[in-house]
């Protein structure tokens, strides 16, 4: 696994991860130089922060050219052993390309695993193979994010997306200081180097039909220094020109909102698979096969499930994992326009007070893009959820990941407007509720207010 890691995250472990599901079999290196000509991070650095994500020890390696990496292949037999080179699916277009061929007309060493029916030895060819992009942290896909929007961050933004970053520092807040430590003084050291950053804070927008009034936003309260990239993004994203856009300067904030999960455009609309069930029952079982969600019926034991989980996180008991659910997980949006959003895809009307929302205690997996329930879970739980709509005004690091806009404090722990709710519901609705088996967070705060 070549590349640069500058510096190493959590977008790259899951890369990593993916290429040991991928190839079961193979032993799975990470292949980094200590090339600070151009970037900021020492291979020192990288090395102590891939530790953090979860490379194995002594498969993370110094090299002097990570696309040969003749530190790592001298270990092998060039006669026996075959060499596939793992990269993400954004960086499908860098160089170097797999494929073609030599002056002479003979095949190129490099070649892409895709459609290979025989692996030649290394001797002879190695093998290029792109492994789905994983966003972390509040939509980015890559290390000059990171290094982006790192200035843009308080000190309290900082730790917290740290700790969304590199799981194993969000019960070690010392560990969490000190990778805070590590970053500002390589990004520092480099931002010293370049052009000033433009502080200020923009709001970009869409206009669907030029030269009419009607816009929309889709994206609020972005540092000025990421505009043209996301600007491109955008226009991939709604396959139209960058001048589609628009943008003029943001309102001021609260700390709070920060950076608030800017460089992934939010549209007004529905997330897809909300409306799509087949796209839904896609990505869910993606999260099934790749990211271990489960179990299927939580009111069963399930004792297989969770220390399976209890391995995988190394945990002391499979009850501590079990404390790791969906319904507390950063990803995990039940918002109210959200919920209005699943409501509407199963073909309601009554928004987030549908039965089967609540029965479920369902909400919106934004890391995997599909509908889930609050007492699963998967590997890429991530703490601080769930992401609701009410704002608390002390907020502790852990609560929040990298800025995010909303509130992430544990939904049963907010205060409850039941006033507002029983205002909401019919009464042939509330007379249905069975009060001795509570179905979802409003039904309990609806059947709690009834006790009083």
């Amino acid at each position: 696994m070549p590349g640069g890691f500058h510096p190493f995250h959590a977008g790259h472990a899951a890369l990593y991860n993916s290429a040991r599901r991928a190839f079961p079999d193979a032993e799975v290196f990470v292949a980094a130089t200590n090339d600070t000509s151009s970037r900021p991070f020492p291979f020192a650095v990288k090395e102590k922060l891939a530790k953090l994500a979860g490379v194995e020890p002594g498969h993370f390696v110094q090299v002097k050219s990570p696309f040969r990496a003749e530190e790592i292949t001298s270990q092998f037999d060039p006669e026996q052993d075959r060499l596939i080179f793992v990269r993400s699916e954004k960086d499908a277009t860098k160089p170097p390309q797999a494929g073609g061929n030599k002056k002479d007309g003979s095949p190129a060493y490099l070649q892409p695993l895709l459609g290979a029916t025989r692996l030649e030895p290394f001797g002879r060819h190695a093998y290029m193979a792109y492994l789905p992009t994983v966003e972390f942290g509040p939509g980015m896909t890559s290390a000059t994010e990171i290094r982006q929007a790192w200035p843009t961050l308080s000190a309290q933004h900082k730790v917290a997306l740290v700790m969304s970053l590199y799981p194993s520092t969000q019960r070690n807040r010392r560990l969490a200081a000190t990778v805070v430590k590590l970053l500002d003084t390589a990004i520092g050291s480099e931002l010293e180097e370049s052009k000033v950053i433009n502080p200020q804070m923009i709001d970009v927008f869409y206009r669907p039909v030029q030269d009419s009034r009607g816009r929309r936003v889709v994206a609020k309260n972005i540092p000025a220094s990421i505009l043209d990239r996301l600007l491109e993004k955008l226009s991939n994203k709604f396959h139209v020109p960058v001048n589609s856009f628009e943008w003029q300067a943001a309102d001021p904030v609260d700390e709070n909102q920060g950076f608030a999960a800017t460089l992934e455009a939010k549209s007004t609309k529905c997330p897809p698979a909300t409306q799509d069930i087949t796209l839904n029952l896609k990505n869910r079982q993606k999260a099934i096969d790749e990211y271990g969600y489960g179990p299927l019926n939580p009111d069963m034991p399930n004792r297989k499930f969770w220390m399976a989980k209890q391995t995988e996180w190394n945990l002391d008991s499979p009850d501590e994992a079990k404390q790791s659910l969906c319904g507390n997980c950063a990803a995990f949006d039940q918002r109210e326009d959200t919920l209005n959003c699943i409501a509407q895809g199963i073909g309601s009307d009554l928004g987030a007070e549908d039965p089967t929302i609540n029965a479920g205690d369902l909400g919106y997996c934004r890391f995997l893009k599909f509908k889930c329930a609050s007492r699963r879970t998967c590997d890429a739980w991530v703490t601080g959820g769930p992401l609701v709509d009410k704002n608390v005004t002390e907020m502790d690091a852990q609560n929040f990941v990298g800025g995010m806009t909303a509130s992430y404090q544990q939904r049963e722990n907010q205060p409850v407007d039941e006033d507002y709710v029983e205002e909401k519901w019919s009464q042939k609705y509330k007379s249905s509720i069975n009060c001795a088996n509570p179905q979802g967070f409003s039904q309990r705060a609806h059947c709690a207010g009834r006790k009083k």
